[in-house]
This record gives C-alpha cells, structure tokens and sequence, in this order.
C-alpha cells in the first residue's frame, strides 16, 4: 500500500497535534482569509509559539487529544513478534489461523 493503514486505536495518554494550517486541501491557503487565525506557529526548531517567529515558522492549528474522547484512527503501530510490520492480518502468505493477530468478526 501507498500508505499506512489507519486503525481506530486508543491514546494511552493526552497529547498535543500541531496540524499545519490550511494543509487541508491543496488550494486552502488560497482562501485563508476567510478563516481564524492559525492557533500559533512552529520555528525552525520544530518550537511552538504564540506569536508569529521573525524568520517566518510555520502556520499551526493546537489540537489537545485526549484518551477519553475515544479511538482514533491512527497508523498502526503493533509489531509482529520478529520485529516485522503488520502488513496484513496474517504473519506471512497463507498463514495459518493460529499466526493471525485477532480481527473484528463480520458475521
């Protein structure tokens, strides 16, 4: 896959998201008047501030997540035990049940 697949998961604990103001969409920045203020800025070192930095920064929106808000859907982080990525739900082609990590049952 292209990208990561997104899975609901749940925080252990709080955690502020800097998203990057008018990233939304590609021509967002180009109606960025009508929106509010971004809620501060990144510098060049990754720094969050409230007011704009001399040398430019980085437009941001504060995002305050919190674990009782429920799951999010997120990259999948669990590791198989030999290190490897969870490419798919089964630990290698053709698998047997008994090497596949527990998934939602549809019927």
């Amino acid at each position: 896959m292209r990208f990561d697949v997104l899975r609901p998961q749940r925080l252990a604990a709080p955690v502020t998201v800097y998203v990057q103001a008018y990233s939304a969409h590609p021509l967002e920045a180009d109606a960025a008047h009508l929106y509010a203020a971004p809620g501060g800025w990144l510098d060049r070192d990754g720094r969050f501030t409230e007011t704009r930095p001399a040398e430019g920064g980085t437009p941001v929106l504060v995002a305050r997540l919190r674990p009782e808000d429920g799951l999010y859907p997120l990259p999948y982080q669990a590791r198989q035990a030999d290190g490897s990525a969870w490419e798919d739900a089964t630990t290698g082609p053709l698998a047997a049940a008994a090497d596949s990590r527990q998934l939602f049952d549809t019927h």
